[in-house]
């Protein structure tokens, strides 16, 4: 893992400072390399950060707009408030009382997050392309 994000960060100057080394630093840091190395692999978002390093254009909003291709990966910063709520008041209590009563399980409980996540983005996506905000939402949106 230390070695493929060597290579992805080569250009970067190792400072420590600045959005890439904070983004190099939280991947190295991970507990589980295999799921870092199957990011780096799988990843829609990890390509486009290898881009985004390729051209040495800086790690922002605006970058990300114009390198995104299918604009898949930019559109969900406009949903990021809702998101990171749903994370902290949804999905980590949710894995908290998971760890406390069975334990184990990281990588599953990982996923099951990400898929989550991935789903109300998604959502949000849909709902913003019919126009609607979330306290318009019906439930016959949700049905749809």
């Amino acid at each position: 893992m230390r070695d493929r994000l060597g290579t992805l960060f080569s250009t970067v100057p190792d400072d420590g400072c600045g959005a890439y080394a904070h983004m190099r630093a939280a991947l190295i840091e991970c507990p589980e390399p295999g799921t870092v190395l199957n990011w780096l692999r799988n990843s829609h978002s990890a390509r486009l950060l290898a881009d985004l390093v390729a051209t040495g254009r800086p790690l922002t909003h605006l970058d990300l707009d114009a390198t995104a291709g299918d604009g898949r990966a930019a559109r969900y910063p406009e949903h990021a408030l809702l998101l990171r709520s749903y994370v902290r008041w949804s999905l980590l209590p949710r894995a908290r009382r998971h760890e406390r009563l069975r334990g184990g399980g990281f990588l599953g409980r990982v996923r099951a997050a990400y898929s989550r996540i991935n789903r109300a983005a998604e959502f949000l996506t849909a709902m913003a392309a019919h126009g609607r905000l979330l306290r318009e939402v019906t439930q016959q949106d949700v049905d749809t």
